[in-house]
């Protein structure tokens, strides 16, 4: 579900990312399963997912190019 589906797909919201929050969110109430947040981000972690920071896109690459 993490890599297959976006938080809209799921039915959570116009949100883009997955978060820790969200995931003990959904186990709860999905599985009935009660985790810390740093249990899931363990978790994830020894699955082999790791934290990417969103990027940022520039609107006008053109006055980012000035020197």
């Amino acid at each position: 579900m993490l890599e297959e589906s976006t938080l809209a797909d799921e039915g959570y919201g116009i949100e883009t990312c997955w978060n820790t929050r969200i995931i003990q969110h959904v186990l709860e109430e999905k599985f009935s399963v009660t985790m810390s947040r740093g249990g899931i981000c363990d978790m994830l972690h020894r699955w082999g997912f790791r934290y990417t920071r969103p990027m940022r896109i520039l609107k006008n690459k053109k006055s980012f190019n000035r020197k």
